[in-house]
This record gives structure tokens, sequence and C-alpha cells, in this order.
């Protein structure tokens, strides 16, 4: 949550690459990760975030068929 809500993209991307984070983590006000960076205009983030989850439902797909 720290490297969206400060808006490093490349933090993020390196997060990317680590097996178990939490892509669903909240806020306590239970904000997503793209919920927060779309309200900080982390417009980067916001593409990287969305990019990524349709992947991962792509993903999702194509297992669920073979």
């Amino acid at each position: 949550m720290k490297a969206v809500y400060s808006g490093s993209l490349d933090c993020v991307r390196e997060l990317a690459r680590v097996e178990g984070v939490d892509w669903e983590t909240r806020t306590n006000r239970r904000q997503s990760l793209l919920e927060v960076a779309r309200e900080k205009n982390r417009q980067e983030i916001v593409t990287f975030l969305e990019e990524r989850e349709r992947e991962a439902e792509s993903c999702l797909l194509y297992t669920s068929d073979a």
C-alpha cells in the first residue's frame, strides 16, 4: 500500500515479482490498491494494476478451461 500511496511504480513493479504479495489488501477505510492509486492520481500505477488484474483474470479463465 505504501508504494501505491507514495506513487512508486518501480516499487509496485518489484512487488509484483514477489510471491505471496497480498494484492487484495485494503486501507482502514476499505480502499483497494487501485482505489488509492486513483484517488492519488497515480495514473501509471492505475494502469499497471489494471493490466495486472486483467492478466490475472485471463489466467484464471485459461486454467478453468483446461
